[in-house]
C-alpha cells in the first residue's frame, strides 16, 4: 500500500510540471493557411530538446501558412510555420501604374481600400448621353511607390490585392495607362 501511495504522489508531482502546447488536430498541407480548427492543446513535460509553441500563442498561429505538411498529433514548432497569408484564396496582387491626374491628391497608404476604374481612351456614352464608367474591381493597397522623385512624371506605382478573376483585366488596363484610382471608406 505504501508503494502505491508513493507512486500516486510521484505521478501527481510529475503531472504538475506539464506545459500546455499546440498540437496539430487535422492534416494541413504545406502552403495552406492554418485555421483555428486545425489546432488543439496537449499537456507535455518540458524537454530542452523540444521547443513546441505554447497554447497561449494560438491566436498568433491562426492565419499563418504551413511551411511543411502537418500531420495530426504533431507538436507545432516555429520551423513548421510560414508567414501569414497576405491574400485570400481567391485574390491576386496586381501592379498598377497610376498617372498623377488619375490618383487622389492625398497620399495613398498600405491598407487603403480602393476602386480601380478603367478609363476610356475615347469616352463612350450610355443611351442617355452620360459617360460610362467601368469599375474593374475593388481591392486593398498592399504597397505604394511614389515614382515622381525618380521619373519626374508624378506617377504612383501600386500593388493592389484584388479578386483573382479581375487581375488580368486590371493588368492590361494598367499597361495601357487606362486606370484611375478611387479611395473608398
Amino acid at each position: 500500500m505504501a508503494v502505491s501511495i508513493v507512486a500516486f504522489v510521484g505521478l501527481q508531482l510529475a503531472g504538475s510540471d506539464r506545459a500546455s502546447v499546440l498540437v496539430v488536430a487535422r492534416p494541413v498541407s504545406a502552403g495552406a493557411t492554418i485555421g483555428l480548427d486545425d489546432l488543439t492543446v496537449a499537456q507535455v513535460a518540458p524537454d530542452p530538446a523540444l521547443r513546441p509553441i505554447g497554447a497561449t500563442e494560438r491566436e498568433s498561429v491562426v492565419g499563418r501558412t504551413a511551411a511543411i505538411d502537418l500531420t495530426p498529433g504533431s507538436l507545432l514548432v516555429e520551423d513548421a510555420l510560414g508567414p501569414a497569408r497576405a491574400l485570400a484564396v481567391d485574390e491576386a496582387i496586381v501592379g498598377v501604374a497610376v498617372a498623377a491626374a488619375s490618383a487622389p491628391t492625398t497620399a495613398l497608404a498600405v491598407g487603403d481600400r480602393v476602386q480601380l476604374v478603367e478609363t476610356q481612351s475615347a469616352p463612350t456614352t450610355s443611351s442617355v448621353g452620360t459617360p460610362t464608367q467601368s469599375v474593374l474591381a475593388e481591392g486593398r493597397v498592399t504597397d505604394v511607390t511614389d515614382s515622381s522623385s525618380t521619373s519626374g512624371n508624378g506617377a504612383v506605382q501600386l500593388a493592389v490585392a484584388v479578386p483573382g478573376v479581375a487581375a488580368p483585366s486590371i493588368a492590361a488596363a494598367s499597361a495601357d495607362g487606362r486606370i484611375a484610382v478611387v479611395v473608398i471608406p
